[in-house]
């Protein structure tokens, strides 16, 4: 018998060693914050000061404000407006 393990059931996310790649730790976010949870979800992060995990956690906070600020000003558009069936040169 092959048994599985429910994550809906699980709240509570502790992230004990902070990955390069901030997509892994939303992943297992998003697993536990699934269809189906019925409570909120709470993460924790556990960062060792003066470690390499500081300087990981503040590389990949500058490069999250990066990306929003890119999107933010791409977002815009050219500010051209166009009608539906009106193709932009």
């Amino acid at each position: 018998m092959i048994h599985s393990i429910d994550l809906t059931v699980a709240n509570r996310i502790h992230i004990v060693e902070p990955n390069w790649n901030p997509m892994v730790e939303a992943q297992a976010i998003d697993r536990v914050h699934r269809m189906g949870q019925t409570r909120d979800v709470f993460v924790t992060k556990y960062i060792v000061k003066n470690s390499i995990e500081t300087v990981n956690t503040t590389c990949l906070a500058c490069k999250k404000a990066l990306k929003l600020n890119y999107l933010a000003v791409h977002s815009m558009g050219s500010g051209r407006q166009t009608e539906p069936d009106q193709a932009v040169n």
